[in-house]
């Protein structure tokens, strides 16, 4: 959490941080439902102790937004990040790297309604 609070601090003004909307699947045990509540928490606490307003997102919408249609593999946000911003391709150059495609697919959904 410190170095995400670092990295918020470090970087120009941001106006919001963007956070998926989600919720524990049914089929995943308390502990990991538990520990999947504690990061997005310090996900959040980091960004209010930075001064950057947190704002939801459903997945949906986000979505929606990226030109992802319901249903698609998770490669899909990492050739669709690819296209859309194309200047992050060296962040995207494998293929477990979707959670930082749909990072990157949120922040610009993010920066399109703000």
């Amino acid at each position: 959490m410190l170095v995400l609070r670092e990295l918020l601090q470090a970087l120009p003004p941001v106006r919001a941080g963007w956070v998926e909307n989600v919720a524990a699947m049914p089929t995943d045990s308390r502990v990991a439902a538990f520990a999947f509540g504690r990061s997005v928490g310090a996900i959040e606490t980091a960004c209010l102790l930075s001064a950057v307003p947190v704002q939801r997102v459903t997945p949906q919408a986000w979505k929606r937004a990226a030109g992802l249609p319901a249903g698609v593999p998770k490669a899909a946000s990492v050739e669709t990040a690819l296209r859309l911003l194309p200047g992050c391709a060296p962040y995207l150059t494998r293929a477990k790297d979707h959670g930082r495609a749909d990072a990157l697919l949120i922040a610009r959904y993010g920066l399109s309604v703000t």
